[in-house]
Parts: C-alpha cells; sequence; structure tokens
C-alpha cells in the first residue's frame, strides 16, 4: 500500500522559501540565521507547529498568509518549549 500524502523533504532553502510562502518574514532574523537555526538547533516541522497559533489573513489577496509574523517570534517559542 501506497501512501498518497507524504509530501517531499524539502532543503533548508525550500523551507525558507515555503515559510516566505505562507507570509512569514525575515525582518528580526535574516534568512542566513534561519538557515542555521533550521539546520543545527531545531526541525522545520517542530518550528511550524508554531505558526498555528497566529493569525491569517482572509479574503482573495493574501488568503491562507499569516499576519505580521516574523520567524524571530517562532524561534522565540521553540526556545520557551524546551
Amino acid at each position: 500500500m501506497t501512501n498518497n500524502h507524504t509530501k517531499p523533504k524539502l532543503t533548508i532553502e525550500e523551507q525558507i522559501r515555503h515559510l516566505r510562502f505562507k507570509g512569514i518574514k525575515f525582518e528580526k532574523c535574516s534568512e542566513l540565521d534561519a538557515a542555521e537555526y533550521l539546520s543545527k538547533k531545531n526541525n522545520y516541522f517542530r518550528l511550524a507547529s508554531f505558526r498555528k497559533l497566529f493569525p491569517k489573513f482572509t479574503g482573495i489577496k493574501n488568503n491562507g498568509r499569516y499576519i505580521d509574523l516574523d520567524f524571530f517570534q517562532l524561534q522565540h517559542l521553540s526556545y520557551l518549549d524546551q
């Protein structure tokens, strides 16, 4: 039996691109620092789970993108969770 719902494993660069696509900003934490964090200190799925706590836009233009969410905020929540 095959699982048609598996998602491909993303590289660090693809993970950051996906987070950006979701509306997550990299203003308080650079993409370079985020890449280092994701590769050495935490994993994408654990970090991305915290984004569910933040509101999203609704409507045609930005539907599903997060409102004023910066990677730094996800990183901070991850530190607090440890």
